[in-house]
C-alpha cells in the first residue's frame, strides 16, 4: 500500500519497489513481469515481490511504464509519453 503504517517496512513498500522497477527499464528498456519480479526479489528479498502489482499499477497510472501486449512485455514510457519501441 502507499499509505504508510507502522507495522510497513520501507525498503519494500510500493514507491520502494516501483522505483526498482524503473531502474530494470532504464537498464534494459522493456521487460517481462517475470524478470521485474526476479530484479526486485534479487535486490529486496522476497517481501518486496508482493507489491509488484501495486507498483505496475503506480507506473501506469503515473504514465511511466505501458503493457506491450504483442511482445508480453512492461515498457518505459518516453517523457512526452510514448512508449519505446518494443521489436
Amino acid at each position: 500500500m502507499i499509505r504508510p503504517t507502522k507495522y510497513m517496512d520501507p525498503s519494500v513498500c510500493v514507491l520502494s519497489v516501483a522505483a526498482h522497477v524503473l531502474k530494470t527499464l532504464m537498464h534494459e528498456g522493456a521487460v517481462t513481469v517475470d524478470r521485474i519480479a526476479e530484479t526486485v526479489e534479487s535486490n529486496l528479498g522476497p517481501a518486496g515481490r508482493h507489491n509488484i502489482p501495486g507498483a505496475l499499477a503506480l507506473l501506469y497510472l503515473l504514465g511511466r511504464v505501458q503493457y506491450a501486449e504483442e511482445a508480453d512485455m512492461i515498457v518505459q514510457c518516453l517523457v512526452d509519453g510514448a512508449a519505446n519501441e518494443v521489436a
